[in-house]
Parts: structure tokens; C-alpha cells; sequence
């Protein structure tokens, strides 16, 4: 690929990546394609440093949740290419600053401000309005269910930060809505998935294990242990559904929720952007 082609490309994924609407889908499928461009033995200063623009833009959004500011810290070679500009002779300093700022944003972990009965959130920015190109909410899913858990040994942010990166791993889970005060997360899944798939996530913290709630008919709760047996049923279990229109019970702006990516476009597929990723992938990967 010439200088040429390069700087144009990295330029439209910077003017993507600075348009938080655009920032969350670009987190989860084309950091890689941003972070080729950073290469100072393989591009010249003019690309890397649109490059690690681009890159500062959605370590900003990432860093707003501990679980997508790991996700990014973790791809491969991206930490690793920010110390290697920093260090290197030839670049602004402005550049450096930046690569500088995204270690920090990504190696910083921060305690969200929540109240105890918050929805956490990493599917849509926070500060935005829902677009069309942006992510949808699935909350809306009218082929859902909700599960309540009492969780035994949720007794801090720690704690449900560990409870998410296990339960947001299940397939079939759209929401997951915390009262940390009474111990609970409220499940928002797809019809099909067994409670006890929850519980075996839950217990795979190693420190926590979880019933579920059941109101009975004259409003009395009744806890129910959940058991090994549904296990194996995860598998079974289908991708999630386009949404409905509807309205979600919990259209919160920090609610930790999936999106449809299937046909490797995700929610772009068929859009300019789509066009946009699909035009980048033909260009980086033979």
C-alpha cells in the first residue's frame, strides 16, 4: 500500500473515531485496523500520527468502563507501539503526548460514580444521541425474560466488576441491572437461557454464588439455589435477535448490553460505514 492510500485511510478512520457515535463499534472490531497504521518502520510520521489520534479518541471512550478499557489495553502489540513513538526520535511532541495519554487512560482503572441501583453500560457512548449508525440498545427485545439474582458475596465494586466480565460472556444476556444494596442483579436475557447458566457464571468468580428470586403470586419472594444442570445448555442458546422498537424497561445511558454483530459488519453492515471497514480490511489483509 503507497503513502498515499495509507494517509487517506487512517485519516477517515480518525474522522470515524472522532464521532462518538461511531467509537463503540470501532472498540470492538477495528483497533487492529488503526493500530497497522502505527508502525513508524512501516509508515511514515504523517500516518502514525493521524493514527494514534484516531487511537487517543477511542482510548478516551474505553476508559469511561473498566471492561472496554481492558479489552483495548489487551489488543495485542497497542501498548507496546505507544511506548515504542513515545521513545522514538522524529515526532512531535504532541504526538508523544498523545501516545503518553492513551497509556495512561488504558493502564488507569477507575470506580464508576454510580448509585447502588445503577445500570452499568459499555454498548452506547455515554455523552450522544442513538443514531441510526449507532449501536441499538437491546433492551428493547420483546423475546427476553428477566432473571433476578441474589448474589451471595457481592459486597463491592470489585466484586460486581467480576460478576460482569463473567455474566457479559454468556450468550443470551442483553442487560444487567445492579442493587447493591440488597445484593442483586437483575438479568435482562433472551428467552431461551437457563437460570442455572447464570448461577455456573456467577460461581466461576470463585468468590460468589447466586439463587434466583422468585415473586410469588401473593408478592412473597421465594429463593431458589441454582444448580449444575443447565450447564451444558449455554451452547444451545442463539445470537441475539434484531431488536423491536419497543420501549426497554431500562433504556439507561450505563447499562452493559450486547449488539448484533453478525455478517462481520455489525450494526454497519449495510451502511457507508460498513462500506468504510469493508474498504480498510481489503486494503490491510491478503
Amino acid at each position: 500500500m503507497d503513502s498515499n492510500t495509507s494517509l487517506s485511510i487512517v485519516r477517515e478512520l480518525r474522522r470515524l473515531a472522532e464521532n462518538p457515535s461511531h467509537r463503540d463499534y470501532i472498540l470492538r472490531n477495528d483497533v487492529n485496523s488503526i493500530l497497522i497504521f502505527v508502525d513508524p518502520d512501516e509508515h511514515g510520521p504523517d500516518v502514525v500520527i493521524e493514527a494514534i489520534k484516531a487511537l487517543e479518541c477511542l482510548a478516551e471512550e474505553a476508559s469511561k468502563n473498566n471492561y472496554t478499557r481492558r479489552s483495548m489495553r489487551n489488543t495485542v502489540g497497542l501498548i507496546e507501539s505507544m511506548k515504542k513513538i513515545e521513545e522514538r526520535s522524529g515526532y512531535p511532541p504532541d504526538c508523544k503526548a498523545s501516545a503518553m495519554n492513551i497509556q495512561h487512560l488504558l493502564n488507569t482503572d477507575r470506580t464508576p460514580i454510580t448509585s447502588p441501583d445503577s445500570v452499568l453500560t459499555r454498548a452506547v457512548p455515554h455523552n450522544h444521541k442513538r443514531t441510526k449508525e449507532s449501536v441499538r440498545f437491546l433492551g428493547g427485545n420483546t423475546k427476553a425474560k428477566v432473571i433476578t439474582l441474589q448474589i451471595e458475596g457481592l459486597i463491592d465494586q470489585d466484586r460486581r466488576q467480576m460478576c460482569v466480565d463473567e455474566l457479559i460472556r454468556v450468550k443470551g444476556v442483553i442487560s444487567l441491572t445492579f442493587n447493591m444494596k440488597l445484593r442483586r442483579c437483575l438479568v435482562r436475557a433472551r428467552a431461551e437461557l437457563p437460570a442455572e447458566v447464570l448461577g455456573n457464571a456467577v460461581k466461576a468468580t470463585k468468590v460468589m454464588d447466586a439463587s434466583q428470586v422468585m415473586k410469588m403470586e401473593d408478592g412473597n419472594e421465594v429463593i431458589l439455589p441454582l444448580n449444575k444442570a443447565a450447564e451444558s445448555e449455554e451452547n444451545d442458546v442463539p445470537d441475539y435477535l434484531d431488536e423491536d422498537p419497543g420501549d426497554s424497561p431500562s433504556k439507561d445511558d450505563q447499562a452493559v448490553a450486547r449488539q448484533n454483530t453478525a455478517n462481520g459488519g455489525g450494526g454497519f453492515g449495510h451502511t457507508w460505514f460498513g462500506s468504510i471497514v469493508n474498504a480498510v480490511n481489503k486494503n490491510l489483509y491478503w
